[in-house]
């Protein structure tokens, strides 16, 4: 799967197989992204999750995985892209007087 071919395909809303989630994810296609952030998310008992962010043509997707904690587990990559925007927001934080 090409670059191209990814952004079509999202844009038509058409599924990707399991096996072209994990090439994505992994980094192992034609579809050419610049790795943004990823992290890890909550851990079970056999595999916990992991998500990416990634640049494709000025466009900014989120990839999702789980990812097994045993060599006797598989990987799942069944979640679907999300397209997302970076969004800058304000915390307060509060902190004491000496």
């Amino acid at each position: 799967m090409t670059t191209q071919e990814f952004l079509d395909r999202y844009d038509n809303k058409e599924g990707f197989s399991s096996e072209e989630l994990e090439n994505l994810y992994w980094g192992d296609c034609e579809v050419e992204y610049t790795l943004i952030e990823d992290s890890t998310g909550e851990h079970y008992r056999w595999v916990h999750e992991e998500s990416k962010i990634v640049k494709i043509n000025d466009r900014y997707f989120e990839l999702f995985a789980y990812i097994a904690n045993t060599e006797y587990q598989d990987n799942e990559f069944d979640c679907p892209p999300i397209e997302v925007k970076p969004v800058e927001k304000t915390i307060t934080v509060w902190e004491a007087i000496d």
